[in-house]
């Protein structure tokens, strides 16, 4: 699974406008409870309201 958080827009090369993790093998109920707590802390982190947040897999389930 892939959790990123994006606070701002890349403007140059050595700034940080973002964070991410990649998990293997997470709980089943990890998804859900991360876009959760993203929804809420990407309007608190974003820069000029341009915060966005994404949780996404890697390799499909099954």
């Amino acid at each position: 699974m892939k959790v990123e958080l994006d606070f701002a827009e890349v403007r140059t090369v050595d700034a940080l406008s973002g964070s991410g993790l990649i998990i293997v093998n997470p709980p089943f109920t990890l998804a859900d409870e991360m876009r959760t707590i993203l929804t809420t802390l990407s309007p608190i982190l974003a820069r000029d309201g341009k915060g966005r947040s994404r949780v996404s897999w890697l390799v499909p389930e099954g």
